[in-house]
């Protein structure tokens, strides 16, 4: 821990800072294309870690490591681990343990280089105010990025994240210069690849190509020959419908509708007509299936696109061919008289089923705005009716999501009552009305006949997000463990601050992620004196030259002192 003297405050004192002495100058430590970040260090002024920052001069390294090596103690301890974080990524957060004894708020503000460009650019930052505390506590701050979209991009490989703390606002544009107090740290992290783009990353998604059939099960095969394995192809067998939907109600088990051995996602001819799957019927223009006299020349969604051409009827992210359900007939799960493929609550239980369409992989806080259980009408949806938002490429038809099945028990989570399976139903969890728990939100009026009750209660509705008790990443509707008494299901890393998912906290330090500080020659760099620790101090290179000579005159009191502590030294020596 770095203590004032007497120098120190002579020194201060010539500067004119009228706070606590100044020590030293902490730098980051990010590769020297990231630019210089300082920071004055002041005693009592906001910290980021436990450690007090130290002083360090040019220290950038190609793995910000830095800092963290120049000094016997490493003061990089304000980030114990990151979420994991993958190319397009939706969003993200982190938590950083910081310090603010000054009895004054301070501001924390971060940068991510998330597109990979070698530079933290102003859209990447986020910050928040860090309340005052007691001096030497660590209190935890999450920094989010909820709105990425746009911003990151495929690039996959070493990028890195930049912090900053002080009693001074940082801005967005801020991430190099000097700063009056405070601390910066730099680490590195890796964007991971993420092929099917549900933010789970390829070496831990079991299903890398999204189509709710394990990879396991899919194997390394190139079943239509078109140089893509199964496991990464969104239609196994080229007969242009997608694995996802021929994988049937339960794709862990797919379907083999003809009982030849040949599951329906690699059989050309799956209902053994003797009319290839390729061929679409007469009667169905979407080709989703479901005869255009089912569907209707109607348009449920109003996106414009009549039913019999749209794949996504009801705009609830859930394809058609998936919400008719297997038979001749279309499903109809509440029994409400409306079937599922038009209804925006397929079970009745108060939760839309575009919030239990999928598990952390889409932003509903940007697609849904209004919480009505579409997707927003300014939204792209191509000639296919499905928004592009949630399909591989414009009209492709191929979402980017896996269809919920939280408990794995066959029945999807838009028809099951009991997502999680723990005994709770989903209307409870959810907040809706249902005085006879029956698991079914008490009768209303639907006037439109879309499934929704008119003036549904519950907390989506009243607060604009679903429950999420224990704040680890799921909804509870979806969480076996929402008290997070024991561990539940795991899900995505990344997700809006206001839409169920949070990246999990990293939970109480144990050892910090290999970070430090970083800095290139900046043309607004600091001064240093080259008395490092106690003594070091350093000044701010701005073309303001009055102080030097007083500078000079402190160098010369501590030369003084030394010599003076030198021949004392010696005198008791010859005693």
């Amino acid at each position: 821990m770095l203590k004032p003297n007497i120098l120190n405050i002579f020194i201060a004192a010539a500067l004119g800072v009228a706070a606590s002495p100044v020590l030293a100058s902490d730098s980051g430590d990010a590769p020297a294309a990231y630019g210089t970040a300082t920071h004055e260090v002041v005693v009592g002024a906001p910290q980021i870690g436990q450690q007090a920052p130290d002083d360090n001069g040019n220290v950038a390294s190609p793995f910000a490591d830095g800092d963290d090596l120049s000094e016997t103690v490493d003061d990089e301890d304000g980030v114990f681990g990151f979420p994991t974080l993958v190319q397009n990524g939706k969003s993200f957060t982190t938590n950083v343990f910081v310090q603010n004894p000054t009895g004054a708020p301070a501001y924390l503000s971060g940068w991510v280089d998330f597109d990979g460009n070698g530079s933290f650019d102003a859209d990447e930052y986020a910050t928040a105010e860090v309340p005052p505390s007691t001096p030497g506590e660590n209190v935890k701050v999450k920094l989010l990025w909820p709105f990425l979209t746009g911003v990151t991009s495929d690039y996959i490989g070493p990028t890195y994240a930049r912090f900053r703390i002080s009693s001074q606002p940082i801005g967005a544009g801020d991430a190099t210069g000097s700063w009056p107090d405070g601390e910066v740290e730099d680490y590195g992290l890796e964007i991971l690849a993420d092929y099917d783009g549900d933010e789970i990353p390829d070496i831990s998604d079991l299903d890398n190509d999204n189509d709710g059939i394990p990879d396991a099960v899919e194997g390394t095969v190139d079943s239509d020959g078109d140089l893509i394995p199964d496991y990464l192809d969104f239609d196994s067998d080229n007969d242009t419908i997608a694995d996802f939907i021929e994988a049937g109600d339960n794709p862990t088990v797919p379907a083999d509708s003809d009982g030849d051995g040949d599951p329906d996602y690699i059989d050309l001819d799956s209902n053994n007509d003797a009319i290839p799957d390729s061929v679409p019927a007469s009667d169905d223009t979407d080709a989703d299936g479901i005869p255009d006299g089912i569907e209707g020349n109607g348009d449920d969604d109003g996106d414009g696109i009549l039913n019999v051409s749209d794949i996504d009827s009801d705009n609830d992210a859930i394809p058609d061919a998936i919400e008719f359900g297997p038979g001749p007939n279309a499903a109809d799960t509440d029994n409400d008289g409306t079937p599922d493929f038009l209804d925006l609550d397929s079970d009745n239980d108060g939760i839309p089923d575009i919030q239990e369409s999928h598990i952390l992989a889409l932003p509903l806080y940007l697609l849904d705005t209004d919480n009505d259980g579409r997707i927003d009408s300014d939204y792209v949806f191509g000639t296919n009716g499905l928004a592009d938002d949630v399909e591989t490429d414009p009209d492709t038809g191929i979402i980017i999501h896996t269809i919920a099945d939280s408990d794995t028990d066959g029945l999807q989570d838009f028809r099951d009552l009991d997502s999680d399976s723990d005994g709770i139903t989903d209307a409870l969890e959810g907040g809706a009305a249902d005085n006879d728990n029956d698991g079914i939100v008490d009768d209303g009026v639907d006037a439109n006949g879309d499934g929704w009750f008119d003036g549904n209660i519950n907390f989506l509705t009243q607060d604009g997000v679903l429950p999420d008790n224990d704040t680890d990443v799921l909804p509870d509707f979806q969480d076996v463990d929402a008290d997070g008494s024991t561990n539940g299901p795991v899900g995505s890393t990344v997700t809006p601050p206001t839409d169920p998912g949070t990246p999990t906290d990293p939970g109480t330090p144990t050892e910090p992620v290999n970070g430090g500080g970083g800095g290139a020659n900046d043309p607004d760099a600091v001064i240093q004196t080259g008395l490092q620790g106690v003594a070091g101090c350093s000044v701010q290179g701005r073309g303001t030259e009055s102080t030097l000579p007083l500078i000079a005159l402190a160098s010369l009191l501590l030369l003084a002192v030394r010599r003076r502590k030198v021949k004392v030294a010696q005198q008791a020596k010859h005693r």
